[in-house]
C-alpha cells in the first residue's frame, strides 16, 4: 500500500560488478557514529548516580525477587513484561543496583536516538540525520530514558512500527514484513506499560487523518489483505514468551492483563499529586525546539499532498490532544508528540534553512520537502558574513537570555516591586533585543530580505538546540533529584543511600556482616526504602512499633515531626538517627513574581520541603552505650 507511506521496496538487487568491495566510511556513517556516542553519553553516564524512585524500585524488586529468591519481600506482579524481563537480565548477568535496574531502559534510549536511520528513505538521508539529532538532544527522550520508564520502549516499538508498515506494504513484499508488523504492535500494545496503547492510538489518529483525506479505499484494501491469522498466531506466541521471560517465569504473563488494566485506569484516575494537562506543559517547557518548529512542519504536512506528512501531522495532533485530555498520562508520555513533531520540524524547516531540498539525493517525492529557490542565501554574501551574521545572533540571544534570567530573580528578590535594579535590567533587556532587530535589517538591506530570514532562522535553530541540551542535561544529571522540576515533583533525596548504609553499619556492629543481622522496618514491601535495603537477607517488614519489636536494628517513619525527644515504644533501648528520604514541592508557591526564574533557572524562593522522614533506631548494645554503671565496670 504505497499510497499510505512512502517506502522502499522489499528487496533491492545490485548487480555484483556494482558493488563496492568491502565496507566504505562515508559522512553519513561517521555522522550516526558521533550521534551514538553523543546519545550514549547522555543516556548511559552516571546512571546510577540517584536513588531509584518508588515507581522505578517497584519494577526492579519485582524482578529481582524473581531470579533471587534471597531477596526479603513479597514476590510482587510484574507491572511491565517488557522492562520485568530486562531487568531479570541484566540482574542476573551483571547483579543489581541502581545501574544495572536502569540499564535496559537506558540501552533502548541510545537505539530510540538512533531509530531514524530505519525512515532515510521516506524522509530523506539529510533529514534522518537531523531527526537523530533532535531525539539525541531531547530533554524528554533523555530523562525517559534514564529513569526506567516504559515509555522509551514503546516509542522504538512505535518507530520500528511505521519503518515496517513502509516495508510490509511495499510492491513484492512478503508475508513475514507483515506478520513482523503485527507482532511489533502486539509488543508495543501489550508488553510494555499504559502508554503502549496510548500511542498506538495517537498512530491510529494518522491512520484516521490519512482516510479522512483521501486514503480510505487504500488503507481499506490494506486491512483486507493483511494476514490477519498468520499474526495473531506470531504475536500470541511472542507475548508469551516475552511475558514469561522464555516461559522460566509463567505468573509474568498475568503482567499483560496489568498494562491493559493500567491503560484503562487512566482514563478515570490521575497520578497522585499530578495536575491537569502536566505531560502537556511539560512537553511545552522542555521541548521549545519541536514544537515552534514542528507547529511549522505541521501546517506545512496539512497543506501538502505527501501521506507520510499527513501520517505524522494525525500522529501529532492526536498525542497532544491525549497529552492534554488523558488523566493517566504522565510526563514521560510526551514522546507521544515529540517522536512525530521532531520528524515534521527537520523536514519543513531543514531543507528550508540549513540546506537545499536537492542536496538530499534520497529525498521523498512530492513531499514538503521541496523548497523554494528563494530561500537560497544571496551569492552577493560572502560565507564570512553568513556565518559572522549567525554568530552574532547568538551572542545576542545569548545576551537577552541573561538578562531575561537577572531580571526573573530581580523580580523574584524584590516581590515584583519597582526598583532602579529592575528597570535597569528591563532596559538592557530590551536593547538587546532591539539591536537583533537593528542585526537584522543591516544584514536585509545588504544581501536581501530571505537571506536575512535565513540567517536568523538558522541561529534561532542553534540557539534552542543549546537551550534544549542544557534542559537535557539537566533533567538527567545536576537536576535528577531536584523537585522544582516539573518533570519529577517528588524525588529521593541522597540520605536515603545513607540511610542504607546506616542500617548496614548496624548490621555489621551486631553480628560482623553488614547483611545477615536481623533488621525490622515499618515501610512498603515496593517501594524505594525496601530496594535500599534488598542486600538485607534478615529483613522483616512489620506495619507499626510494639514492644515485641526488638531487632539490633530497626527503621521506622518518622511520626514526631522532628521532635527528638519523642520516641517510640520498642522491646529495647534504642538510638535513633533520623533522615528526609524524599522532598516534594508545589509549583503553586512560584506566584506571578517568580514565574520567569522559575522558567529559566528552575530556582524559586520556596525550597523544596521534606515528605517523608524515616529513622534508622539501632539497639543501645549495638551502638556502644552501656546500660549501667556496672556494666560500665
Amino acid at each position: 500500500m504505497s499510497t499510505v507511506l512512502e517506502s522502499t521496496p522489499a528487496e533491492e538487487v545490485t548487480p555484483p560488478a556494482a558493488r563496492a568491495p568491502g565496507f566504505a566510511i562515508t559522512g553519513e556513517t561517521v555522522a550516526y557514529i558521533v550521534i551514538a556516542v553523543g546519545a550514549a553519553l547522555l543516556r548511559l553516564l552516571d546512571l546510577g548516580a540517584t536513588p531509584l524512585s518508588d515507581a522505578e524500585s517497584y519494577h526492579a524488586l519485582a524482578a529481582l525477587r524473581a531470579v533471587d529468591s534471597g531477596v526479603a519481600g513479597p514476590a510482587l506482579p510484574p507491572a511491565s513484561p517488557a522492562l520485568f524481563a530486562g531487568q531479570a537480565l541484566t540482574f542476573g548477568l551483571l547483579g543489581a543496583d541502581d545501574l544495572t535496574a536502569r540499564l535496559p531502559v537506558a540501552l533502548a534510549g541510545v537505539a530510540l536516538a538512533l531509530l531514524p536511520i530505519l525512515w532515510r528513505r521516506q524522509i530523506g538521508v539529510l533529514n534522518a540525520l537531523g531527526f537523530s539529532l533532535l531525539l539525541t538532544l531531547s530533554p524528554a527522550a533523555i530523562a525517559a530514558a534514564r529513569n526506567t520508564d516504559g515509555a522509551t520502549l514503546t516509542a522504538c516499538l512505535a518507530m520500528l512500527a511505521v519503518w515496517l508498515f513502509g516495508r510490509a506494504f511495499a510492491p513484492g513484499a512478503g508475508t513475514a514484513w507483515r506478520v513482523a508488523l503485527g507482532v511489533v504492535v502486539a509488543a508495543m500494545l501489550l508488553l510494555v506499560e499504559p502508554g503502549g496503547p496510548l500511542m498506538g492510538l495517537a498512530m491510529a489518529g494518522g491512520l484516521l487523518l490519512l482516510a479522512w483525506t483521501g486514503n480510505s479505499a487504500a488503507i481499506g484494501e490494506t486491512l483486507r489483505a493483511f494476514p490477519w491469522k498468520e499474526t495473531l498466531v506470531a504475536a500470541a506466541v511472542a507475548v508469551v514468551v516475552v511475558a514469561t521471560v522464555f516461559l522460566l517465569y509463567p505468573a509474568g504473563l498475568g503482567a499483560v492483563g496489568s498494562v491493559l488494566g493500567g491503560f484503562v485506569e487512566g482514563i478515570i484516575a490521575r497520578p497522585a499529586g499530578q495536575g491537569f494537562a502536566l505531560p502537556f506543559l511539560t512537553f511545552l517547557l522542555y521541548e521549545p525546539l519541536v514544537w515552534i518548529f514542528g507547529a511549522w512542519g505541521l501546517v506545512s504536512a496539512l497543506r501538502a499532498g505527501d501521506p507520510t506528512a499527513r501520517f505524522l501531522a494525525g500522529w501529532a495532533l492526536t498525542g497532544l490532544f491525549l497529552l492534554i485530555f488523558y488523566p493517566g498520562a504522565r510526563p514521560a508520555h510526551g514522546l507521544l508528540a515529540v517522536l512525530p513533531m521532531a520528524c515534521l520540524a527537520v523536514r519543513a524547516v531543514a531543507p528550508r534553512i540549513f540546506y537545499s531540498a536537492g542536496d538530499d539525493e534520497d529525498e521523498s517525492e512530492g513531499g514538503e520537502d521541496e523548497t523554494d529557490g528563494a530561500w537560497e542565501v544571496s551569492p552577493q554574501m560572502p560565507g564570512w558574513a553568513k556565518w559572522g551574521y549567525v554568530a552574532g545572533i547568538m551572542a545576542l540571544s545569548a545576551a537577552a537570555y541573561l538578562n531575561l534570567m537577572l531580571v526573573g530573580r530581580a523580580i523574584a528578590l524584590s516581590g515584583g516591586e519597582d526598583s532602579l535594579v529592575l528597570i535597569s535590567r528591563f532596559l538592557f533587556a530590551g536593547m538587546v533585543v532591539l539591536m537583533l532587530v537593528i542585526l537584522f535589517f543591516i544584514a536585509g538591506a545588504s544581501w536581501g530580505s530571505r537571506a536575512a530570514a535565513r540567517g536568523m532562522l538558522q541561529g534561532l535553530v542553534l540557539v534552542l538546540g543549546l537551550y534544549t541540551l542544557s534542559g537535557g542535561a539537566a533533567l538527567g544529571f545536576y537536576h535528577a533529584d531536584e523537585p522544582r522540576e516539573l518533570w519529577y515533583r517528588e524525588r529521593p533525596t541522597p540520605q536515603l543511600r545513607l540511610l542504607a548504609e546506616v542500617v548496614g553499619e548496624g548490621s555489621m556492629r551486631a553480628e560482623g556482616s553488614p547483611v545477615t543481622a536481623p533488621v525490622m522496618a515499618q515501610i512498603p514491601p515496593d517501594g524505594a526504602e525496601a530496594w535500599a535495603l534488598r542486600a538485607i537477607k534478615s529483613l522483616v517488614f512489620i506495619d507499626a512499633p510494639s514492644a515485641h519489636v526488638n531487632a539490633p536494628v530497626v527503621m521506622l517513619p518518622d511520626a514526631s515531626g522532628g521532635d527528638a525527644d519523642e520516641t517510640p515504644v520498642l522491646g529495647d533501648d534504642y538510638v535513633g538517627m533520623p533522615m528526609v528520604t524524599r522532598r516534594t514541592w508545589d509549583p503553586a508557591t512560584v506566584g506571578p513574581e517568580g514565574l520567569l526564574l522559575w522558567v529559566l533557572q528552575r530556582e524559586a524562593l520556596a525550597r523544596p520541603q521534606p515528605a517523608e522522614r524515616y529513622v534508622v533506631w539501632l539497639r543501645t548494645d549495638v551502638y556502644g552505650i552501656v546500660k549501667d554503671a556496672a556494666a560500665a565496670e
